[in-house]
């Protein structure tokens, strides 16, 4: 298919999939979503390259004071061919830089591989063929750590809750409770490295006006996920998230990044 007719076919099944006739006609009972499992629509993603800025408060002690700006974020994503997207996420903070590169199956954005570069050489990288996965970790020491292991069921990979919330559409059903699987690595100082599958629970919660860097004021769907308690703001027409917010959790701060540009 020719890029002009991805597109276009992209945009009727984006009009299909949030009409108000198309999501009536969907049962709103709490579902658990799993990459090929037909409730996520990748093909409705297009490549964007959006800014964010990123404010905390400071949580060590309680100084009263408002949020302030610790950095910045770039969130992108590319077409590769008819098959494949890289998303594509910048942290721009003078403390802990980041790059992180994902590719997921355009059609149902299950993971296929993923890496992300840290400050001073430290990186990590993930490899899935199929329901086999494979991690490694190199440290700024130059120590060396890896995993291979085979998952029970698919999962998406953690940190692509933006994606997911703006291409599945029964989440805006009334009442509805999506519930995303994810896979991610658990452990800390002194703790071997483990793979960690995990639920994390989704629902329309309200709506709210938010103002974009021009001036212009968009509605939006507030959505809350659990049980991490973040919020997040969607736009009701594109359906990108233009705002969320982290709660303070263990020593980070609350934390909020907010749509800059475009």
């Amino acid at each position: 298919m020719s890029n002009a007719g991805a597109a276009s076919a992209a945009v009727v099944l984006l009009t299909r999939a949030f009409s108000p006739g198309f999501l009536s006609a969907q049962s709103s009972s709490p579902v658990t979503v799993r990459p090929g499992g037909g409730l996520v629509t990748g093909v409705l993603l297009t490549p964007t390259r959006r800014e964010f800025t990123i404010s905390a408060t400071a949580c060590e002690v309680d100084t009263g004071g408002l949020p302030a700006k610790v950095g910045s974020f770039v969130q992108e994503t590319q077409l590769v061919g008819d098959t494949v997207i890289l998303f594509i996420e910048e942290w721009r903070e003078p403390d802990s830089p980041t790059l992180d590169t994902t590719a997921l199956d355009r059609r149902t954005l299950a993971p296929l591989w993923s890496h992300v570069h840290f400050q001073e050489n430290a990186s990590a990288s993930w490899e899935f063929r199929g329901r086999r996965v494979l991690w490694s970790v190199l440290q700024p020491d130059g120590e060396t750590e890896s995993l291979d292991s085979t998952l029970s069921e698919q999962a998406f990979l953690a940190g692509t809750t933006n994606l997911l919330l703006g291409v599945t559409p029964r989440l805006y059903l009334p009442n509805a409770r999506i519930v995303y699987s994810f896979i991610d690595i658990a452990g800390g100082p002194g703790k071997p490295s483990t793979f960690a599958s995990y639920a994390t629970a989704a629902r329309v919660t309200g709506s709210e006006s938010v103002r974009l860097p021009n001036g212009t004021r968009v509605d939006t769907w507030i959505v809350t996920t659990a049980p991490d308690g973040r919020t997040y703001w969607v736009d009701k027409r594109s359906y990108e998230v233009l705002m969320w917010h982290v709660p303070e959790y263990e020593s980070i701060c609350a934390t909020t990044y907010a749509r800059s540009s475009p």
